[in-house]
């Protein structure tokens, strides 16, 4: 395999990591945290907030906003 190759595999490789890692967090955050939720990671630092945000995606990339 060539070194570009590999390159492109280690690439596939940690985006699918992510991409399973974040789904995973999702979940279990869905399943343990009520709605409106927070916890702290690091005090007055850093906060874990359950929100909900339906079709934030689509509202971004429309183009008449």
């Amino acid at each position: 395999m060539s070194a570009s190759g590999l390159r492109n595999l280690a690439l596939a490789s940690v985006t699918g990591t992510v991409i399973v890692f974040d789904q995973l967090t999702k979940l279990k955050i869905m399943q343990t945290m009520r709605l409106h939720e927070s916890i702290s990671i690091i005090p007055n630092l850093f906060s874990l907030t359950y929100i909900r945000n339906p079709g934030g995606s689509r509202r971004f990339l429309r183009s008449d906003c």
